[in-house]
């Protein structure tokens, strides 16, 4: 099994296109680590980041049972803030994270009885449409773009909850 993990040694100075580590990440010159790789990386790194991850992870879960939320509200500004990912990864790596927490959230919920499935269909088909376009839209701007127009959706989305 293949994963792309960014390396111990990652900064807040990455250009567009890489990984904290300074690996390229684009489509046509991919990197991958297995997945004992991974785990050798993150468990002898010694600066902390191990905690981090699981501690983002775990808030992330119990947000997205309680509110429905994790991915963007959460770990998208943890994996910046405690670990220094430029927005373009911290996005993807949310996004390859959420996979795992919605498949469980599911379940769980379903069990319960609470998921709509047919509507969640009717959401779910046309949002991956959305993605496609975002992805595309996404490459062509500046990081900094990104961070100040998710900082600014963050308080938009803040303001119209108080508003409720």
């Amino acid at each position: 099994m293949w994963l792309s993990v960014p390396s111990k040694s990652s900064s807040r100075a990455t250009s567009a296109g890489a990984t904290p580590g300074g690996a390229s990440c684009a489509a046509t010159s991919g990197w991958r680590v297995t997945v004992a790789e991974a785990n050798s990386t993150l468990a002898g790194s010694g600066d902390g980041r191990l905690p981090r991850l699981i501690a983002i992870g775990a808030v992330a879960g119990l947000f997205s049972a309680v509110f429905g939320v994790g991915g963007g509200i959460l770990v998208v500004p943890l994996l910046i803030a405690l670990l220094g990912y430029d927005t373009r990864t911290a996005t993807a790596t949310s996004l390859a994270a959420i996979i795992f927490v919605a498949v469980w959230g599911t379940a769980a919920h379903g069990a319960l009885g609470n998921v709509e499935f047919a509507e969640a269909l009717l959401v779910g088909v046309p949002a991956m449409a959305g993605v496609t376009a975002g992805v595309a839209i996404k490459r062509r701007l500046p990081v900094d773009v990104l961070t100040y127009g998710f900082a600014a959706l963050l308080v938009a989305v803040a303001v119209l909850l108080v508003l409720e």
